[in-house]
């Protein structure tokens, strides 16, 4: 079960990283991984990358949950994941 949802903002006790969850894994053995993707740059611009970490060492220091079901998923399209459509006459 997960703890955390998506859109919740949260703290790697650890490292002190901080982010906003924007997927989550269970895995086969019990633990659960949290993606966090720090929605900040660098000081030459670019994007910090998301980092992946253990729920234990996690600690949520702002709740705005988003409600994420399959129905409001787009079927199509780069947004899915998949290649963008395109339209033929």
């Amino acid at each position: 079960m997960f703890e955390f949802g998506f859109g919740d903002e949260l703290k790697d006790i650890v490292s002190g990283f901080k982010g906003v969850v924007t997927a989550r894994a269970e895995y086969a053995n019990g633990c659960v991984h949290y993606l966090l993707d720090p929605r900040k740059l660098t000081a030459d611009g670019k994007a910090v990358e998301a980092d992946w970490f253990d729920s234990r060492q996690l600690k949520q220091t702002k709740a705005k949950r988003i409600n994420v079901t399959i129905e409001s998923l787009p079927r199509e399209g780069p947004q899915r994941g998949g290649r963008p459509t395109i339209a033929h006459p």
